[in-house]
């Protein structure tokens, strides 16, 4: 993952813009913009997902890390180059993607309708 974060606030309703947005990723594949949020990119929608969720469960554990007051510890230059990951080399983000898929149609099945606060079931 390759991060870049974009301080200028600016609305998307023109080309340009885009194209600015574009011209700053350069060769990153997440930019957190500020008063937008993020923009991930990839070469595919499952490279794209997995970078996203990489990126949300990084800033997950340097928020957690940050909570508890202690100095962050990381790690020198020399090794966050040649540092992989957990798994040593990227996983296959089209089995990543499938997997959570199946998850939520798994879960939408099997969990119960909920209602917003306050409504009522109407009967027929």
């Amino acid at each position: 993952m390759s991060l870049l974060c974009d301080a200028e606030l600016h609305l998307a309703h023109h080309y340009e813009e885009g194209n600015r947005i574009a011209r700053a990723l350069g060769d990153k594949s997440v930019m957190v913009m500020r008063g937008h949020g993020a923009t991930v990119v990839g070469p595919n929608v499952h490279d794209a997902f997995d970078e996203c969720f990489i990126a949300w469960r990084t800033a997950m554990y340097r928020m957690t890390a940050m909570s508890t007051g202690q100095p962050l510890h990381t790690l020198p230059d020399r090794l966050r180059r040649t540092h992989l990951g957990r798994w040593g080399e990227k996983i296959d983000a089209r089995l990543h993607l499938d997997a959570w898929r199946r998850y939520w149609i798994e879960r939408s099945l099997t969990a119960p309708i909920r209602r917003p606060y306050g409504m009522k079931r109407t009967s027929r």
